[in-house]
């Protein structure tokens, strides 16, 4: 669950933009030493903190502190965020005065299952998307940072920025530009609770990868299929069928990624989907490209 974010040695953080058309629907529960801060383009998130839900829009920006425990369950097709991560070391050096301190004191003002967010203006926001898309590093394309940074699938990737100095200032710039910006909480719109058998499906499904059936997951969550059904799709905001075509996407892409020569149809089969046409529509329905433009893409 604690997971280690791998920033090299010189960076103190790393930034890049998450887009839906080019990576994993959804990520594992995880939090790290380091603080984020996400600022919602386009289109909706749905993030999970401890057994709640919140959906987040256009124009919204969230903090992520090290305390609490994330997970991304579903985004919709168009969605763009740029993701921000600070490290320790540049939070302490950049937060001296009383109002930034918080920053560094999150746990001790702010539940773990609270999002601290704010709906920004259209003019802050389009601000604020242009500094993080200067910062963004040029020698990697969009598709590999989103893979690479965002999912880590390849475990000797290393980010890498052009001018480390350069990065290395805006990121504090951002930290505390955000933070102003951000400086009264505004609760997200969407908030669920979730209930004690969800959040338990959805632990269990997480640990087979996609591949436990209703009923199977229905008998050890101790409630009966259609209930669990039903109440999956009301409280996590997805149906069970597309939070596991989610997971097995995920598995898709890690077989596809880890090959030298990438194989669709072996890496379908990898991530769970009983046949290519299967595949296919499920693909499509989440990216709205082809899986055949996914290989030309690699080329």
């Amino acid at each position: 669950m604690f997971e280690e974010l791998k920033i090299p040695q010189g960076l103190e953080g790393f930034i890049f933009l998450h887009n839906a058309a080019k990576n994993p629907p959804t990520l594992p529960p995880h939090r790290h030493a380091e603080i984020e801060c996400n600022l919602v383009i386009s289109g909706e998130i749905t993030y999970l903190l401890g057994n709640q839900r919140f959906t987040l829009k256009e124009g919204e920006l969230l903090w992520l502190f090290p305390h609490q425990t994330h997970q991304l369950v579903d985004r919709s097709y168009d969605a763009k965020c740029y993701v921000v991560v600070f490290t320790p070391e540049l939070v302490e050096r950049s937060c001296r005065s009383e109002a930034h301190r918080k920053l560094i004191k999150s746990k001790d003002w702010l539940p773990s299952e609270q999002l601290f967010s704010k709906k920004l203006s259209s003019s802050t926001m389009a601000d604020l998307a242009r500094q993080m898309e200067g910062l963004v590093p040029g020698m990697f394309d969009a598709r590999t940072l989103n893979r690479e940074v965002g999912f880590g699938l390849n475990s000797g990737f290393s980010y890498d920025h052009e001018d480390p100095d350069f990065l290395n200032a805006g990121l504090a710039y951002l930290l505390l530009r955000c933070w102003r910006e951000d400086g009264s909480f505004t609760e997200v719109s969407g908030t669920t609770a979730l209930h004690p058998s969800i959040r338990k499906a959805i632990l269990l499904l997480e640990k087979s990868g996609g591949e436990l059936t209703g009923t199977a997951l229905a008998e050890q969550c101790h409630i009966s299929s259609s209930h669990l059904s039903r109440l999956f799709h009301k409280e996590v905001g997805v149906t069970m069928k597309r939070y596991k075509h989610s997971l097995q996407l995920a598995r898709f892409w890690k077989a596809f990624e880890s090959g030298s020569r990438p194989n669709l149809l072996e890496a379908a089969y990898e991530g769970g989907f009983g046949s290519y046409s299967q595949f296919f529509r499920v693909f499509k329905e989440f990216y709205g490209y082809s899986p055949k433009d996914l290989i030309k893409s690699s080329r």
